[in-house]
């Protein structure tokens, strides 16, 4: 019963509004950028240059940084560290820590995500973990991590009181 509860529980993250806040950082051709922090879906370290999982990642042309994915899976990648971004964008909005399938960090907006899928089942990682949870956010956009699901529907649900 709890799993048919997720979507009806998750959609009420939409409704619990945040303070939005334009914070500014500095692109890779070193010009600033101003980003709206209740736009952003996940944040995650840059990825690196090389193949992971048989894959080559898709690296921009910052070796570091951070990447920030926004709704309509537009990426911006940002020369600020990711724990730099991390902190800023956490005083604005409810940030979720999560490992992705090449067990790196990713963090993402918790009012952003509006349904849970585990992946033991209907949804397998392509990346050999096995387990995990699919994370599905605002127009289309989804995650996959290597958390499983009870604990990301705690964590979810925790971050929305």
């Amino acid at each position: 019963m709890r799993r048919f509860l997720t979507a009806a529980v998750l959609s009420l993250a939409m409704l619990a509004p945040s303070q939005a806040e334009l914070l500014r950082f500095k692109c890779p051709d070193n010009s600033d950028v101003a980003i709206n922090t209740h736009e952003i879906v996940t944040i995650a370290p840059v990825p690196d240059h090389r193949m992971e999982g048989g894959r080559y990642t898709d690296a921009g042309p910052l070796l570091t940084g951070t990447r920030i994915t926004f709704i309509g899976r537009v990426r911006q990648d940002i020369k600020e560290s990711y724990q730099d971004v991390l902190a800023r964008v956490s005083k604005s909005e409810k940030i979720l820590h999560f490992t992705d399938p090449f067990h790196k960090p990713i963090s993402v907006v918790a009012h952003m995500i509006v349904n849970l899928g585990s992946l033991a089942g209907k949804w397998q990682l392509d990346y050999g973990a096995g387990k995990g949870t699919r994370l599905f956010f605002i127009a289309s956009v989804r995650q996959d991590v290597l958390e499983p699901y009870e604990r990301v529907f705690d964590m979810v649900q925790g971050a929305q009181k």
